[in-house]
């Protein structure tokens, strides 16, 4: 392990993002904030999610592969990847509430959705614990939860995208 890596940085940056997405999540659920509204021909919380996603697999795999390289590189990448992976997810719980909070007579068949979303918090949760080392033990254990949830997505998000656009 790298020396610099193996101090985590601190979490309060993490702790700032997900407090703001958060209050934005009350704010869009209350619906005091409106993304529902067209951008094009999709609705404006469907961009923020696809971002998000396109964020986490694009940029999941490129993590995996660069971080091997070791040195700065395996630094920076990690950066990108915890505060990227946290902005990510931010967007799709904000599609994830908009969708969740409608009223009953337009309450979406989760399906897919909700096995992503789970998978994303799980995700989320298990990269927090292990990066802010908040874990006692049993850490190799915390790293396959991580891994599977990551597995997890990239098995559902196309189904997700499929049965969205209404081909499946």
């Amino acid at each position: 392990m790298e020396a610099n890596d193996s101090k985590p940085d601190s979490p309060v940056v993490a702790l700032l993002i997900v407090g703001v997405v958060i209050a934005l999540m009350v704010g869009i659920g209350t619906r005091l904030i409106d993304i529902h509204f067209l951008v094009g021909p999709w609705l404006f919380h469907h961009w923020l999610s696809w971002a998000g996603a396109l964020f986490v697999a694009v940029f999941t795999p490129v993590f995996y592969v660069l971080k091997r390289r070791g040195g700065n590189m395996r630094t920076t990448m990690l950066g990108v990847h915890v505060y990227g992976g946290l902005l990510a997810a931010g967007l799709v719980s904000m599609h994830f509430i908009q969708h969740v909070t409608r009223p009953a007579e337009f309450y979406p068949d989760l399906g897919t959705g909700i096995v992503l979303y789970a998978a994303m918090v799980l995700s989320v949760i298990t990269g927090f614990l292990i990066r802010y080392r908040l874990l006692k033990g049993g850490m190799r254990e915390w790293r396959a939860l991580h891994v599977g949830a990551a597995v997890t997505f990239y098995l559902a998000i196309g189904m997700h995208i499929a049965t969205g656009l209404g081909w499946a």
